[in-house]
């Protein structure tokens, strides 16, 4: 069972978010009182009585705007720091609420990006990308390149806490270039690490090299620590991938003791874990349990159900492996309970392939415990010495009679490890669901009301007012129209809906011929039966294309891959080869993933099966009854 998750990042981005600098177009802040609210937070010492008066009880009101909303926002800052979210959380919902707030002011991007801080820092993933992106809209309609860097380079790091590893690269990207256009020599090096790593997890090795060792070099260059630090675990995250073990360990190394230097905790715990992973893979478990306990005790303070649960699960497998089977228990039951909180929360997809894999192990031992209680009932028969034919006859009966039962209990266990999978996958459509509705409402309807207010205003406004608030509806409607063809395209391809899977399967095999990992190839021969299937069903079977090369990237070591259309007696069948390293096992005891499509190929009727080449390459076969 795959054990370890991407967890970096998520609890820098709140220190990031609540140091926006001043934007041109905010109200201006007399120095007397600027100077007056730093001294006043800078004093303050966390749960003093004075602290709470001045918080709570009796908060100062400035009769200045920019004076108000800065002694605001320098409040719900000092909450933030000060770790009482829920206090934080529910003062600036009040302040949002307020009538005299314009929702499209620097004022209220301050007060959105603080909340999202918020939401980050209790992992509360989609309301902090909520509020996140309409801070992004606020600092876009301005121009406000440098806020928009710093909105972007937040939403990168919740993308790379939530393993959708493509969006954290484009905000990373994007970021980076906003960074690079305001000359920063503070986030920019940050920012090129985090798509270092984001890079790493969407096939795109070589840049991410690039992405780390440019970003090493800035921080070196302008003596940034935390862009070493994370630039340090960019690196040992490509070297791990790339099994290079002994360079992994020192770059995390370096990562860690970077990351002491400056008490960045979640960076220092992200690169611990990581390293506890590399010493699981050499079997060295003494060394992952001095790792993983150091970086629990710490992770204790980050508290994030990701780092926790993976840090139980390598204590668990070390102390397994050791023969500490108590320690072992107490281990697997932790991040059991860790699990169960996340799956409430966090990307769907993610979580839904967690859930099955787990569950499913679950079932698995379940299934070697029964096996293994059949033999030894086999070896307790053998070894008993039988005093008559009498004594014979009757074990012989009732060993019959419990193999059977036994057989029987273990095929149920099957029967229930198919359940458990398929009721997951069906949990994780229904998320995805809810998810796609979120972004819909809290995307594309929010933006599209901003609109229609702003259409709405151009007559009361001057001459000269008109056209600048025309090209910011411009703007609104670009990004509406940009998001609306974002969640189409992810619920149905539109080459899909328009040439049918097989033109579909060669758009997305010319997208990864593009990376030039593995060279993809589409062959449909004659008489092969495909245009008459379903829009739904050519929807599924080209899902199961894409996991099924997405496979071979990840796992094959392949250089070419084909995709073959043809007719086969039954009707249509579809082959996915390559020139890889091969496949060991079959689809009904592999990976989650395999048995997931021969699960889906299944339900409709069809055939799957998967092969070895001789002794190079393997190939996958589909065949759907048509």
């Amino acid at each position: 069972m795959k054990t370890y998750l991407k967890i970096l990042l998520i609890f820098i981005l709140f220190n990031n978010s609540c140091t926006l600098k001043k934007t041109t177009g905010e109200p201006s802040l007399p120095a007397k009182d600027s100077l007056e609210i730093v001294q006043l937070f800078q004093g303050l010492a966390p749960g003093s009585a004075t602290s709470d008066s001045v918080i709570l009880s009796h908060p100062k009101e400035y009769q200045n705007i920019a004076s108000r909303h800065f002694y605001n926002t320098s409040r719900f800052k000092y909450l933030i720091q000060s770790g009482r979210l829920k206090t934080a959380d529910s003062l600036l919902n009040i302040e949002l609420t307020k009538a005299d707030l314009d929702t499209t002011s620097v004022a209220a991007a301050r007060y959105y990006n603080l909340l999202a801080s918020v939401y980050a820092y209790q992992t509360q993933q989609e309301k902090a990308i909520r509020y996140f992106k309409r801070t992004l809209t606020i600092f876009d309609s301005r121009k406000d390149f440098e806020g928009a860097a710093r909105i972007q380079f937040n939403i990168a790091n919740i993308f790379l806490s939530r393993l959708d590893y493509s969006s954290a690269y484009d905000y990373a990207k994007k970021s980076s270039r906003n960074f690079t256009l305001k000359n920063d020599t503070v986030y920019l090096p940050v920012a090129l690490a985090i798509s270092a790593v984001s890079a790493i997890n969407i096939n795109k090795k070589a840049e991410a090299k690039t992405l780390s060792r440019k970003a090493l070099a800035l921080s070196e260059k302008y003596h940034n620590i935390l862009g070493k630090s994370l630039s340090a675990y960019a690196l040992a995250e490509i070297y791990l991938f790339e099994k290079d073990y002994t360079k992994a360990i020192s770059s995390f190394n370096d990562a860690v003791a970077l990351a002491e230097q400056t008490r960045q905790i979640p960076t220092e715990v992200a690169s611990l874990t990581s390293l506890s992973k590399v010493y699981l893979e050499l079997k060295d478990y003494q060394q992952v349990i001095l790792i993983a306990v150091k970086a629990l005790q710490k992770a204790k303070l980050v508290n994030n159900d990701d780092i926790l649960y993976t840090l139980n699960r390598h204590l668990s497998l070390a102390y397994e492996q050791s023969g500490n089977t108590q320690k072992a228990y107490i281990h697997l039951k932790e991040a059991d309970r860790y699990f169960r909180e996340k799956i409430t929360t966090g990307n769907p997809k993610a979580l839904q392939e967690l859930l099955v894999a787990y569950e499913a192990e679950k079932k698995e031992k379940q299934i070697a415990e029964q096996k293994l209680k059949i033999q030894k009932q086999r070896s307790n028969l053998v070894d008993i010495t039988l005093g008559s034919a009498f004594l014979i006859s009757m074990l012989g009966a009732v060993f019959i009679y419990n193999r059977k039962a036994q057989k029987l209990k273990l095929k149920r266990l099957q029967q229930e490890k198919e359940n458990t999978i398929l009721n997951a996958i069906i949990v994780g459509e229904e998320r995805e669901k809810n998810r796609i509705s979120h972004e819909l409402h809290d995307g594309v309807a929010a933006m599209i009301g901003a609109a229609k207010l702003s259409l709405e205003s151009i007559p009361h406004l001057p001459q000269e007012k008109q056209m600048e608030q025309i090209l910011k509806v411009s703007g609104l409607l670009e990004n509406t129209h940009a998001d609306v063809r974002h969640i189409a395209h992810n619920l149905f391809p539109a080459v899909l809906e328009k040439d049918g899977i097989v033109k579909a399967t060669e758009h997305f095999a010319a997208e990864l011929n593009q990376i030039q990992m593995v060279k993809v190839t589409v062959t449909r021969k004659k008489n092969s039966e495909v245009n008459h299937l379903s829009r739904q069903l050519q929807l599924m079977l080209f899902r199961v294309i894409q996991e099924l090369v997405n496979n071979i990237l990840k796992h094959a070591e392949a250089k070419n891959a084909e995709i073959t259309f043809s007719k086969h007696p039954n009707g249509l069948q579809i082959e996915v080869s390559d020139d890889g390293i091969g496949y060991n096992g079959a689809a009904e005891t592999g990976s989650q993933g395999l048995y997931s499509i021969a699960q889906r190929v299944k339900s409709i009727g069809g055939d799957f099966k998967i092969m070895k080449n001789g002794n190079m390459g393997t190939t996958a076969v589909v065949i759907i009854n048509a």
